[in-house]
C-alpha cells in the first residue's frame, strides 16, 4: 500500500505483523491511500454526508454516492451491513460503505455494530479476494463513538480475523485523520508495547 498525494506531518505511523499479515497505522487523508478497498462510515440511508463519507464523496466523485443510492434504491440496508461500489477518482478499487448509524431506528455505533462491521468487510474482502483494506475511525464522526472505544474495536477485530489462515487479506491499515487523536489514542506507546512484547 502506498501514499498517493503526501500531505507535511502526515505519513504511517508503525506497523506490526499477524499470522504473517500487516496491520500498519496512518496518520492523515484517508483519501490520499493507495489500497484495493477504502472503508467508508456512513448511516443505513448511505447519505455521505459527514465525516470520512463526505470526504470520499468529495474527492472521489459524485458516482460514488449516485452508484451507492441507485444499490439503496432496490435494497433495504440495516446496522452492520457492507454495501461494495466503485471507488470513482479515488486510487483504490472499491468502497465498502459500512452501516454504523440507523437514524429511523435511533441506532448509533457501539462495540458490537463496529465488530461487525469490522468482520464483514475483511468477509467481503477476502471473498473478493482483495489484499489491502483501510479503516478509518468508524462510527466517530456523526455517530459520536468515542475514539478510544473504536480504535481498540478495530484493532481487536482485525487482529481476529486476521489470525484466520484462510484470510486472504494480507494488509489492514486503520487510518486516523486528526493529528491530536495520535496523543489521544496514544499511538507511540502502543506501538513499542507492540515491538516489545511481539
Amino acid at each position: 500500500m502506498k501514499i498517493v498525494a503526501n500531505k507535511p506531518r502526515e505519513g504511517f505511523l508503525g506497523e506490526f505483523a499477524v499470522n504473517n499479515k500487516l496491520i500498519r497505522i496512518y496518520q492523515g487523508d484517508i483519501t490520499n491511500l493507495a489500497a484495493d478497498v477504502i472503508v467508508s462510515s456512513d448511516d443505513t440511508y448511505l447519505s455521505m454526508r459527514g465525516g470520512v463519507s463526505r470526504r470520499i464523496r468529495r474527492i472521489g466523485g459524485e458516482e460514488i454516492y449516485t452508484e451507492s443510492q441507485n444499490f439503496r434504491n432496490f435494497n433495504s440496508l440495516s446496522i452492520g451491513d457492507v454495501v461494495v461500489t466503485s471507488a470513482g477518482n479515488l486510487p483504490t478499487k472499491k468502497i465498502f460503505h459500512s452501516a454504523v448509524i440507523d437514524w429511523q431506528l435511533e441506532l448509533f455505533p457501539s462495540p458490537n455494530i463496529i465488530n461487525e462491521v469490522v468482520h464483514n468487510c475483511l468477509e467481503k474482502g477476502n471473498h473478493y479476494g482483495y489484499k489491502t483494506i483501510v479503516f478509518p475511525l468508524l462510527g466517530t464522526g456523526a455517530g459520536c463513538l468515542d475514539k478510544q472505544i473504536a480504535w481498540e474495536t478495530i484493532l481487536k477485530k482485525v487482529i481476529i480475523d486476521l489470525s484466520d489462515e484462510n484470510q486472504n487479506v494480507c494488509e489492514v491499515v486503520v487510518a486516523l485523520y486528526e493529528r491530536e487523536i495520535i496523543n489521544e489514542l496514544n499511538i507511540q506507546n502502543f506501538l513499542e508495547k507492540i515491538q516489545k512484547n511481539g
